[in-house]
């Protein structure tokens, strides 16, 4: 059995679950249905989930900060799965977004400078990404950046997942560009571009930065295979915890 489960405190629960395929398999990755699916916190039960539809099952809670979660999940014809992860905490803060133009082989491309403060003297997870906004449609925006805080290379990226190893708990900068400017140079591809960090449990963390090093891996016929980190037990997937911060900025 496979859960797929990114949980945050600004939403309620709901866990997909599905089954797993071999990798020559071609089939689809069919919902479980008939499962039930307990919900702890901090060892303690506290609900059923209950099936909406197609393998999505939901609850009214929310999860909590500073609480241990465990899910378990039973169908007939599967092992029992389970799974524990917790909501971190905040401890970052955006001190302040500053944007520029510069020339970059002869094309122009949007640069930002993020001033972060990192608080407490613990490792933390941490993820960024960008978004355009125009005409009422939201989409990824793909950016590069040589900082060592992000460690993403030289091509275009999604996103970048990054801990506070290089600025624990103490302010740096980190410098991104994205191509975000009409081919003329004219104006913006955006009417508003939304800065987005997010806080990752470590399993959240782990998950997402194997799931980069498989995306770029794909690509390339010369890399080394990359397993997917999962930690259910008894089956596949991710339940991990996260918070998320925005940063809307207005272009035109």
């Amino acid at each position: 059995m496979v859960i797929n489960s990114f949980f945050n405190p600004d939403s309620t629960w709901t866990i997909y679950l599905s089954h797993s395929l071999t990798v020559i398999d071609q089939g689809e990755l069919d919902p479980v249905d008939n499962a039930t699916v307990k919900l702890f916190e901090n060892e303690e039960f506290i609900a059923n989930l209950d099936l909406a539809a197609n393998g999505k099952y939901v609850s009214a809670m929310k999860p909590l900060e500073n609480k241990k979660y465990r899910i378990e999940a039973e169908a007939p014809g599967y092992k029992k799965v389970s799974s524990i992860s917790n909501v971190p905490k905040e401890s970052i803060q955006v001190l302040s977004i500053d944007t520029s133009r510069v020339n970059f082989f002869d094309e122009e491309y949007l640069k930002f400078k993020i001033e972060v403060n990192d608080v407490g003297e613990e490792l933390h997870y941490y993820g960024i990404r960008l978004f355009g906004f125009n005409e009422g449609y939201l989409s990824p925006v793909y950016f590069r950046s040589a900082d060592p805080v992000l460690n993403v290379g030289s091509d275009y990226v999604e996103s970048a997942t990054f801990t506070n190893e290089l600025f624990t708990n103490s302010v740096t900068t980190i410098e991104l560009s994205a191509d975000v400017l009409m081919y003329d140079g004219s104006g913006f591809i955006f009417d508003r571009i939304i800065l987005v960090i997010e806080t990752f449990s470590e399993e959240a963390y782990l998950y997402n930065r194997s799931y980069e090093a498989y995306q770029t891996a794909i690509d390339d016929f010369f890399a080394q295979p990359v397993q997917v980190f999962s930690n259910i037990e008894n089956g596949f997937g991710i339940f991990g915890g996260f918070r998320t911060l925005e940063y809307p900025m207005d272009l035109q």
